[in-house]
């Protein structure tokens, strides 16, 4: 594991080099790691890293749709991955990339034709530099004979695993994708998702705090995603009722933080998420201030089925996830205790909510 975690001063000159050599690297984080950008990636350029199976790049303020796709042909094996906060995502992340594109620099993909998307939406980020923009060990040459590609022992003539045929490969096995405070999201990205493949593996989505998006991303995500077991959707305000149709389809769905979705939670659309969604565990809704004491009654009555087991403590709920306990937790400043005058639903139950009204 190689955790650079707020290492503010690290830059790509320092970092793509590092990249190239690190083949058996199994875990890599570089939250907060602000003058890394897409060139460590792009410079990186045919380099494969079969090891990898968790990426953080959680606010990378300089990578764009066309690195994240460059840097997921490099990652084979990849099943965490952590895009939080990355600002500059939009449209163009989910197109597909091929192995041939990246080996062309300034080579741009964009979204298949079957998408029925006839180029990117406003949000894509421009492309980024190719690997001509890195000293020559960044940009993976040595300038020696047989200099094409480093081997795991920093020397020249030896050839990296293959790329990835397709980015799509590495999309359909991710099990966890944090992609919270993306704020660049539009519906028009997830709709490379039918795309890309019809049964995706992924089992953890977090989109707190992207509130541009609207039910149909909800559709599109229902539609490739039967694993889901864990879904974030706190401050999605653009969401409404309709988009409990496309969640209630998600029949494996264990946690699911509605909190400030004012629009989404009614009567109408707790009760069929009660109604349909039998494996659910863990419910937030704080700050929906349509709460009432009829959605608690359809909550209690499901906390009363005989599945259920006693939870040691209630639910609180954001748009962040408690890795350690795989229960909703509260972040930054808000609340991780129910304010004066919250209300509470199935108390020692496995289901339950603590709501503001």
């Amino acid at each position: 594991m190689l955790n650079l975690k707020n290492c503010f001063a690290v830059t790509d000159l320092g970092f793509a080099p590092l990249l190239l050599r690190c083949t058996n690297l199994e875990e890599l984080v570089l939250h907060n790691c602000w003058e890394v950008s897409g060139n460590s990636f792009l410079g990186a350029g045919t380099v494969c890293l079969p090891s990898v199976t968790s990426l953080d790049l959680s606010n990378l303020r300089k990578i764009d749709d066309r690195a994240l796709r460059k840097c997921l042909l490099m990652f084979p094996n990849l099943t965490n991955l952590n895009l939080g906060y990355c600002k500059t995502l939009g449209t163009g992340m989910f197109a597909t990339e091929s192995a041939a594109m990246a080996m062309v620099p300034g080579a741009k993909s964009g979204p298949s034709s079957a998408s029925g998307l006839s180029r990117w939406g406003p949000h894509s980020a421009p492309a980024a530099a190719t690997g001509a923009m890195l000293p020559a060990t960044a940009g993976g040459l040595t300038g020696g004979k047989g200099h094409h590609h480093h081997g795991e022992s920093g020397t020249t003539g030896t050839a990296p695993p293959p790329l990835l045929v397709s980015t799509g490969i590495t999309w359909r096995t991710i099990r966890s994708l944090n992609l919270q405070r993306c704020t660049g999201l539009r519906d028009d990205a997830f709709a490379q998702w039918p795309v890309i493949g019809p049964s995706w593996s992924l089992e953890t989505l977090l989109l707190g705090d992207c509130s541009l998006l609207t039910d149909g991303a909800l559709h599109m995500i229902s539609h490739t995603c039967p694993q889901l077991r864990t879904l974030g959707l706190a401050f999605c305000c653009a969401l409404s009722e309709q988009a409990m149709a496309a969640i209630v389809r998600l029949d494996q769905l264990r946690v699911l933080d509605l909190s400030f979705c004012g629009s989404l939670v009614s009567d109408a659309s707790v009760r069929l998420l009660v109604r349909k969604c039998l494996a659910l565990e863990a419910l937030g809704m704080r700050g929906c201030v349509r709460v009432d004491d009829a959605i608690l009654d359809h909550v209690l009555d499901r906390c009363t089925a005989p599945a259920l087991t006693p939870h040691a403590r209630p639910v609180t709920s954001t748009s962040g996830l408690n890795g350690s306990s795989g229960s909703l937790s509260s972040g930054g400043s808000r609340p991780s205790t129910p304010p004066p005058g919250a209300s509470k639903a199935g108390r020692g139950t496995k289901t339950s909510v603590w709501s503001r009204c």
